[in-house]
């Protein structure tokens, strides 16, 4: 991976209001000029990324990334994206309306986990992280809140209310 050639680092350039150059990457041999918030790989399927209107895979390192191609909902602005242990990928949507989280099939077949909590949508849901349990915790940054989410009922429960979370991971002892 390198910056996007023209990318304006941290000494300053004239980057417009929202750019963050370290995301704006050209991934060798897949010729990608976008900004991208999160990525997943999986063993035997390759490396995940979001994309505007799109889920993107790149298969083998220098291989060209190809559009998944999902039946059911779509997917529009997608930001945090987690495999869980079962093979499904779990999207962050930040399309209004439907600020939600997607579950995306081995098969393409999407639909909505979890569109909020107690009848409230979520208001960013932003990134996450998957526990071993299969359980997906997630972090909204307005609603100041990490939630948990169960994968097979998709009942969320409020986790860790904190101010701005931006980011969630395991370390490898979980």
């Amino acid at each position: 991976v390198r910056p996007r050639e023209g990318a304006k680092t941290d000494q300053g350039g004239d980057q417009g209001v929202g750019e963050r150059p370290e995301l704006n990457v050209l991934l060798e041999g897949g010729g990608l000029d976008f900004a991208n918030e999160d990525l997943a790989f999986e063993e035997g399927r390759g490396l995940f990324l979001g994309s505007p209107g799109a889920i993107l895979n790149i298969p083998a390192p220098g291989a060209i990334p190809v559009e998944i191609g999902l039946t059911g909902e779509s997917i529009e602005s997608p930001t945090g994206i987690a495999f869980g242990p079962t093979g499904d990928l779990y999207v962050c949507e930040n399309a209004a309306p439907g600020k939600s989280v997607k579950r995306v099939r081995p098969s393409g077949e999407s639909g909505i986990l979890s569109d909020g909590f107690e009848g409230e949508p979520f208001a960013l849901p932003n990134h996450m992280a998957v526990h071993s349990s299969g359980d997906i915790y997630l972090s909204s940054t307005c609603d100041q809140m990490i939630y948990r989410i169960s994968p097979a009922t998709g009942e969320t429960l409020e986790f860790l209310p904190i101010l701005g979370p931006n980011g969630i991971a395991f370390d490898a002892q979980e």
